[in-house]
């Protein structure tokens, strides 16, 4: 039976006949409409709509007729495949093989996938003109449909030729398909409208567009609808050759029309918003990506952010870009060369075939050679790639390209996506760094600028540099309609680097009238603030124009980047000069050994025509290795150069300066001030001058040099100790080490490598030989002339004998029982000995203390009065004997032996300490049943939390109270202080303590606040600490009580202001301004400087400086010197250990931020300021005196009117949520001062029900004085808990009440009498207006359901978390089938 083939056009089944050789085949390919649709689109993607539609109902129509001959012709083929058995030696396997895959539909239709994804995964290199011309073919076809509906007079000329589908593209001429594409969009809604108003599809009379137009701008269009709607139907008028005397477009009527409406819009639409133009801080992070060298930016970010500074510097769009010929594209010494194609303006239809796009070689903000850097990655292998486009699409993560075309509306979204990626520039020294984990553009801030604002930039700067509105025409190529083709090509490269130079020194140095950004900014920080971020800190981080120099600018050197000859070779269109290989390489040798011949401070420049001699610093811009010639200096004389360069001297104008403050800071963090290199060059060089060349054992350490340069520039140079001089070999273990110092601060410090000093006759004789064998002797004839040296035996062995022996009868002094032997071995005094031990064994004061000697207080320590028995136990150290120290004082009973402690202690003290045990003991066996066992918990990190409930803690209290004199003033525990001062004041009192009055008794106790020591002397205490002798000898610096913050802080201040803001919650800071705390200190305040030390998670230490400016360290005088434990004791434990064969382990704890726990007095609160930013106008008080504790909190409040008052203390048992296990109630502030709020409205009276709505403004006080909850009763929302559960409780009550309530925040200041409440301090308050109230009776119901329903969900969740964890792990499914 003969199938027929379907009738269908030629080209289409040619195609089928070609790829399914027989119908039945093609009829099994396909079932649906959609089928069909996908396979004649794969083969025929330009097919027109209009004729896929036909095809596709052509092929159903078929398919629907030939069913049932197609069905029987199947049965008779399997009937005759199963009875009919292929002949032998007539079929071959692999012809037979190739022709089931060829005819096998699904092979075919698996052949048509992997051809998709091939397609799917690049484009080819073509794509960009072939996409053109898709586009223009398509939108051709469908404005000549729409003629052919209209009839115009053109159709029937059109049908007369040969290929009327190639005379319908061609008849729209060179227009772009972007052209098209908007014409047809704007004539196919006035298509439709007609068709339903009218009847007919196109335009009979002008009434037709007048009445369509005029319902558009009554609906509200665009302002540039009438005039492309005019556009629009003169094109398709004049190509369809209707006659002149019949166009609507040349009506008078209609052209009115359309200039009226066109006016009328105008004038109602919002005005023209330009693109919005990009900041230089942009600009500074664009240089910086392209030439950063970290990893942490991908590959693709580095090339896109080359491409966008050369949209900036050729004032290119995104359609541009795409329309660079890369092959084509190369550097010189001249600058960047991009040939555009067929672009907007450009191509081979339009008078101006081709154009260039100039950037200038040096061209460059930050310094950096960010165009040598950004053309290497584009001509690497991975982009280096056949293509009629520049940019190609990157995989997800920017690390590497994909072969595929990117619009120029995705270049877009690509930049778009690079902007928010961008870190902030910042200044280092003289140049720029890149800032990775800041971003320029937080919050969605790179929306805001469009495809055009790269463009904008350079254009805008020119005009301030004073460049005419022809001579900037040359940048953005729009004078090439002004000019003629070939005037254009000869100077558009001369005006625009001319420009672009100017541009360059404009930002730069300020010349050619400075360029001021601040309107630019400022619309940056309204965008910023209207979608709700922070405008200061987006103004901040693109402000880099400064004043400098008298000049508006980023206060560099202009040029910031040089380029002399050779570097690039000079190309012209695609002639390439013959080069002789082996001369560039002897050229590049010699400028290599230039450049490598040692690191001196000075260089000196000859030019090779004029022989000038520039002199150029070490780390200039200008390279050695580039220059013509170059001679490598480290002192120079007037003679060796004609003149300086312009960048160097400025950095020698600075560095005195800069210099100055490097000192300071390294004063603070405890270091030597950094040696530079060529210092440290030109040192060796004049040595090795006189005595050759030397090694590492040879020089000394670099630390060592910048102890002596320091003290030689000073001119007090010290003899240093021997064993501190050491060489470069033996200073390479060196650490760095954290410490608190005696006055509370971190001090960070660097260990010091000491060297090993002979100690032996023989080490000494050794070291006389090794000087001999320097000297040239040999090793066997130095250690014979040593061993006879007379002068040595004396010096070293005969002398100190005598001295030792003469010495032994003096009391104090000699070892006593020792023989003659004994104390030839101990060569120095016991007095000397004791003097080393406390250098050796740990001292902090000694460690650090030098020069300036103070009076010592007359009392002395009374052993006696400690109660022991004997001495303390004696240890010995490098054969020095000391008395044992364990760090907690003189009197420390740990000093002595077991036996011998408390011996004269009084029975009352015997009976306290005993039941005062008893207590302890009961309280630790009740809660821990294995002691043993819960303390190697302890110790390997398995425990939690506390074993003691706050039940039993409370127990262990109340018991302890009773045995003392007064329990009742022992159970009171002073604001601010986390112990039961009174407690332990009178249990000391007992035992006689030396120290126990410091706690309440004195005026500045601890429960009062301690004094800071600056206007009066700290007081001494001779029973626990011996006398301080010595002192630290201080910077003196120019006093100033306000000091600038370090460049480590100043780059640190948002990490130091979060730091601040953590310690504001935790009740030890609070901000205030400089006249509020002059007011209350006076001349009292120092604002102190601030030092950061960068930590490993990404947060800052804060370091405050006291000493330097503000001179707060110099007044302060520590009378007790603080001793700690050091080898001796140490060596003496392990000796212990080894003799009793114990095996005794030591628990460490720590209380983090203990130094800043301690209370100070309010009164010397104004010399602990500081400033998180120095150039913010808030200051950050140092204080301790926190509302919310571990255990309660205090709500409180008075009524302004009446004077009544209330003050509520609340435990976890009252109030849960406002306590977390571990962290108190200090994260709560903000929650229980709006609870303070609810709690004075109900007990005020206010929330009685209402029927009118009244309103009220509430002033309130909070602990940790800040504006949250100001904030939120103007949001009226919140999500954190449990200020979400309060706010809702707090609303419910005022709707009940008809009640508005505002809050609004009072300074601290302001506010004095609520701060006495929130202190329990009710001197100065009626005790007749009181409120006494208990929190049982106030009605919370919404509150107390939603904690309920919290506790359920939150327990719910943990039991859902923990089944999960033990269910089965099960891999899901990539792919879930739906029924749709």
């Amino acid at each position: 039976m003969e199938l027929e083939w379907p009738q269908v056009e030629p080209g289409v089944l040619a195609f089928l006949q070609r790829v399914f050789a027989q119908p039945w085949r093609l009829e099994a390919a396909f079932d649906d409409d959609q089928d069909c649709s996908d396979l004649l689109r794969s083969e025929f993607p330009l097919m027109v709509d209009e004729e896929l539609h036909d095809s596709v109902a052509a092929l159903m129509t078929w398919k629907v007729e030939s069913s049932r001959p197609l069905k029987r012709f199947r049965r008779g083929l399997v009937s005759s495949a199963l009875f009919v058995l292929p002949q032998p030696n007539v079929l071959n396997l692999h012809d037979e093989f190739q022709r089931l895959t060829k005819t096998s539909v699904q092979c075919i239709l698996e052949m048509h996938s992997k051809r998709k994804q091939r397609k799917y995964r690049e484009d080819p290199p073509d794509v960009r003109s072939k996409r053109f011309e898709t586009e223009r073919r398509k939108y051709s076809l469908l404005l000549a449909q729409v003629m052919i509906n209209a009839e115009l007079p053109v159709v029937g000329l059109i049908t007369t030729l040969d290929d009327p589908g190639a005379a319908w593209v061609h008849i729209f001429a060179a227009r772009r398909a972007n052209t098209l594409k908007a014409r047809y969009k704007i004539w196919k809604p006035f298509e439709r409208w007609l068709e339903l108003h009218r009847g007919y599809l196109f335009p009979k009379s002008v009434k037709d567009v007048i009445d369509y137009v005029q319902h558009r701008v009554d609906e509200g269009c665009g302002r540039t609808i009438p005039e492309s709607l005019s556009i629009t139907l003169a094109m398709l008028e004049q190509l369809g050759r209707v006659p002149d005397v019949m166009r609507i477009s040349d009506d008078p009527l209609w052209k009115g029309h359309v200039k009226s409406w066109t006016a009328e819009l105008c004038e109602d639409a919002a005005p023209r918003k330009p693109a919005e133009m990009f900041t230089v801080a942009m600009i500074l992070a664009l240089e910086l990506t392209v030439v950063e060298q970290s990893e942490a930016i991908p590959i693709f970010a580095k090339a896109l952010a080359w491409i966008v500074l050369i949209m900036i510097w050729g004032a290119m769009r995104c359609d541009d870009v795409q329309a660079i010929i890369p092959r084509r594209s190369f550097l010189s010494n001249y600058g960047l060369k991009l040939i555009l194609g067929k672009s907007k303006t450009t191509g081979p239809d339009k008078v101006q075939k081709e154009v260039a796009v100039h950037v200038f070689r040096t061209i460059s903000l930050s310094g950096a050679d960010w165009l040598r850097a950004g053309f290497t990655i584009w001509e690497a292998e991975e982009f280096k790639f056949h293509r009629d486009y520049m940019v190609m699409e990157p995989c997800k993560d920017w690390s590497k390209v994909r072969r595929k075309f990117v619009t120029p509306a995705g270049l877009s979204s690509l930049i778009g996506k690079l902007l928010s990626t961008l870190g902030c520039p910042r200044r280092s020294g003289l140049g720029w760094e890149l800032m990775q984990h800041v971003l320029l553009l937080p919050d969605g801030l790179e929306s805001f600028f469009s495809g055009h604002s790269a463009r904008n930039f350079v254009t805008s700067v020119a005009a301030v540099a004073g460049f005419s509105r022809d001579e900037r025409a040359y940048l953005g190529r729009w004078s090439m309609g002004m000019v003629a083709s070939e005037e254009y090509v000869r100077t558009s490269r001369q005006v625009v680097f001319k420009i672009q130079k100017a541009v360059n020194r404009c930002l730069v140095e300020g010349t050619n009238g400075p360029y001021f950004e601040d309107e630019a900014i400022q619309r940056l920080c309204d965008a910023a603030k209207a979608t709700g971020a922070n405008p200061n800190r987006v103004r901040k981080r693109h402000t880099v124009l400064g004043d400098w120099s008298g000049a508006h600018s980023l206060g560099g050197v202009f040029p910031t980047l040089e380029v002399v000859d050779g570097d690039w070779p000079e190309l012209d269109g695609d002639v390439v000069g013959d080069i002789d290989l082996a001369d560039k390489v002897a050229t590049l040798a010699r400028k290599e050994a230039l450049s490598s011949d040692g690191a001196s401070k000075y260089f000196v420049t000859i030019s090779r025509r004029t022989c000038l001699r520039r002199l150029h610093l070490s780390g200039c811009f200008v390279k050695p290795d580039r220059c013509f010639e170059v001679v490598h200096l480290d002192q120079v004389n007037s003679d060796d150069f004609d003149t300086v360069c312009q960048g160097c001297k400025k950095r020698m104008l600075t560095e005195c300066g800069k210099e100055v403050e490097l000192k300071a800071e390294a004063k603070v963090l405890g270091q030597p001030r950094v040696l530079q290199i060529h210092e440290r060059q030109a040192m060796l060089r004049a040595v090795e001058a006189i005595h050759g060349t030397l090694g590492d054992q040879e020089c000394p350490s670099t630390d060592y040099l910048s102890i002596k340069a320091e003290e030689t520039e000073c001119n007090e140079p010290t003899a240093a100790p021997l064993d501190e001089i050491l060489s470069k070999h033996s200073s390479t273990n060196a650490q760095i080490q954290s410490a608190v110092d005696s006055s509370g601060h971190i001090r960070v410090t660097r260990t010091k490598t000491k060297g090993k000093m002979p100690s032996t006759t023989e080490e000494y004789r050794r070291k006389e030989a090794m000087k001999r064998v320097l000297e040239g002797y040999t090793l066997a004839e130095s250690l014979l002339a040593v061993i006879r040296d007379p002068d040595l035996k004396e010096a070293y062995f005969t002398t100190p004998v005598a001295l030792k022996a003469a010495l032994s009868g003096v009391p104090g002094v000699g070892s006593g029982d020792n023989s003659f032997w004994g104390s030839v071995i101990d060569l120095d005094s016991e007095e000397e000995h004791t003097t080393t031990d406390n250098n050796t064994g740990g001292t902090i004061d000694q460690q650090v203390d030098d020069g300036v000697t103070d009076n010592a207080d007359e009392v002395q320590f009374d052993m006696a009065a400690c109660g022991n028995a004997g001495r303390p136990i004696s240890v010995e150290w490098d054969r020095t004997q000391k008395e044992f120290t364990d760090g907690f004082g003189l009197c420390s009973p740990t000093r002595w032996k077991p036996s011998q402690r408390g011996v004269h202690r009084s029975d009352v003290m015997k009976q306290l300490a005993d039941r005062t045990f008893s207590i302890l003991e009961e309280a630790v066996t009740a809660a821990i049943p294995d002691v043993r066992k819960e303390a190697f918990r302890l110790v390997t990190g398995k425990l939690d939390g506390s074993p003691f409930s706050d039940e039993l803690l409370a127990g262990v209290r109340s018991k302890w109270f009773s045995l003392l004199a007064d329990p009742l003033d022992a159970a009171i525990r002073d604001d601010g202080q986390p112990f039961f001062l009174r407690a332990l004041s009178q249990w000391l009192r007992v035992f006689d303590d030396p120290d126990g009055k410091w706690l309440v008794d004195e005026e500045d106790s601890f429960s009062t606040g301690v004094c800071l020591g600056v206007e009066k002397p700290l007081p001494r205490s001779p029973q626990v600490c011996r006398p301080k002798l010595k002192h630290r000898r201080l910077d003196d610096t120019e006093f100033a009580a306000i000091a600038q913050n370090y460049p480590s802080a100043q780059i640190s201040s948002k990490e130091l202001e979060e730091k601040f803001h953590e310690e504001e919650a935790l009740g030890r800071m609070h901000p205030s301004k400089l006249g509020v705390l002059r007011q209350q200190y006076g001349d009292k305040v120092r604002v102190a400087a601030m030092a950061a030390i960068q930590k490993p998670d990404g947060t800052v230490r804060p370091l405050h400086d006291a000493t330097h400016s503000v001179m707060v360290n110099h007044a302060i005088k520590y009378r007790d010197k603080i001793d700690c434990p050091g080898p001796a004791e140490i060596a003496s434990v392990l000796r212990e250990t080894a003799e009793t064969q114990e095996a005794p382990f030591c628990v460490s704890a720590d209380i983090r931020a203990a130094h800043r726990l301690v209370k100070v007095r309010n009164s010397d609160w104004g010399y602990m300021c500081c400033k998180a930013d120095s150039h913010s106008e808030t200051i950050w008080v140092n204080r301790t005196d926190a509302k919310c504790t571990d255990t309660f909190v205090v709500l409180a409040g008075w009524e302004l009117k009446t004077r009544r008052w209330f003050a509520l203390r609340l435990g976890p048992k009252e109030v849960p949520y406002l306590f977390k296990p571990g962290s108190g109630s200090q994260w709560a502030s903000t929650s229980a001062e709006l609870l303070a709020s609810l709690t004075a409205l109900h007990l005020f009276g206010w929330l009685e029900e209402q029927r009118e709505r009244r309103d009220i403004e509430v002033s309130l006080f909070g602990g940790t004085d800040n504006r949250a909850n100001e904030s939120l009763t103007e949001k009226r929302s919140t999500t954190k808990w449990p200020l979400m559960g309060i706010n809702m409780q707090l609303s419910s009550s005022l709707s009940r009440s008809r009640l508005s309530l505002g809050l609004r925040w009072r300074p601290r200041e302001e506010n004095v009498e609520a701060d006495q409440l929130t202190n329990e301090d009710f001197t100065g308050f009626d005790e007749s207006l009181r409120i006494v109230a208990c929190w049982d009776d106030l009605q919370f119901g919404v509150l107390d359901d939603l904690v309920q329903t919290r506790e359920s969900f939150v327990l719910e969740k943990a039991k859902a978390k923990e089944l999960a964890v033990r269910a089965p792990k099960v891999r899901p499914k990539k792919f879930d089938k739906t029924p749709w």
